[in-house]
């Protein structure tokens, strides 16, 4: 690697380029996996930059410190460490490819049904809590109708009020004051029914803003919000349904909806990954931990490099004779 004494050579170059391919893919893996949180993901991918920035200046050092030791334990013990590390940063780095590139339309489409499917939820309790006002206002017109029958006719006036309150209702007999009474729990029960059991207003604001976002978010591909969306709508949906329970529990939405794969577990997309994908990604890493150890990869060693110019001398004519 390069020093303050040295200039950066093209192995250096390679280094560093590695170096950024390979956090880049981990970065992007990780925030899927961690649902978008950027600090977590930048520690840890700051955290091993700078490992990954300290094994092939160390690898030269060992590799070259061979000229008056011949002991490679050092740097086959770091190398193996190095392996491990590349080893576990692998799932992430697959991850990150197989979002991005094989399956990115997949979760998309998926994301999509899934606010729509609130919405279709939205949709049913709206006419559920209407059929209910419904049938209760018709078993209200029903009641009132059989009682008031059997009194004397009623005032014109309560009449024309209980005609336009509830169109249909005629024939009332009763006293004035019961009429009155009557109009008054009914009109009570009637609008009750509508206003409480349709009155999900601070939900519904949420869900609106909440569906703005997501939508935006799945077209879109926002990076930083894709996986709290991806899962966060299906708790949306259950949010939803319990809180139309409560209000109306004679409620029920049975139709189910295509929850997609998930997309937050590396393992999963190495388990399901086609063979073809999964060696071409495993040959591309392979490639970049290269350009990471261009340098260590380039080194020689100087003991053999003495060897060989050692090898190569020979003496001018005559000065074994002159010996």
């Amino acid at each position: 690697m390069a020093t303050n004494n040295k200039k950066l050579t093209f192995s250096d170059f390679l280094s560093y380029l590695g170096m950024a391919a390979c956090v880049l893919f981990l970065f992007k893996g990780m925030i899927y996996v961690l649902h978008g949180n950027v600090v977590l993901c930048s520690f840890i991918c700051a955290a091993v930059l700078l490992v990954l920035l300290f094994f092939p200046t160390q690898l030269v050092k060992f590799k070259q410190k061979s000229q008056k030791e011949p002991n490679h334990a050092p740097e086959i013990s770091l190398s193996i460490v190095y392996a491990v590390l590349a080893f576990a940063m692998f799932p992430f780095i697959f991850h990150s490819v197989d979002v991005e590139y094989t399956r990115k339309d997949e979760i998309k489409k998926a994301g999509l049904d899934k606010v729509a499917a609130i919405q279709e939820l939205r949709t049913n309790y709206t006419l559920a809590v209407r059929n209910e006002a419904n049938k209760n206002k018709v078993a209200a017109l029903t009641e009132m109708n059989n009682y008031l029958t059997a009194f004397q006719p009623a005032k014109e006036g309560y009449k024309r009020q209980i005609e336009r309150r509830f169109p249909g209702a005629v024939n009332f007999t009763a006293n004035d004051m019961y009429i009155a009474s009557r109009i008054k729990v009914l009109a009570s029960r009637d609008s009750a029914t509508i206003s409480d059991k349709l009155t999900l207003d601070s939900l519904d604001k949420e869900f609106d803003e909440y569906q703005q976002k997501a939508t935006s978010t799945f077209e879109n591909w926002r990076l930083l919000t894709i996986g709290y969306y991806y899962d966060g709508c299906d708790s949306m949906y259950k949010k939803y349904y319990a809180v139309a329970l409560t209000k109306l529990p004679s409620f029920s939405f049975t139709k189910s909806y295509d929850k997609g794969r998930r997309f937050d577990n590396p393992f999963e997309s190495l388990r399901d990954a086609s063979m073809m994908i999964l060696l071409l990604v495993i040959f591309l890493n392979l490639l970049v931990h290269a350009c990471i150890l261009a340098p260590y990869l380039i080194a020689g060693r100087y003991h053999q490099r003495l060897k060989r110019n050692t090898s190569d001398y020979a003496p001018p004519p005559g000065a074994v004779k002159n010996l």
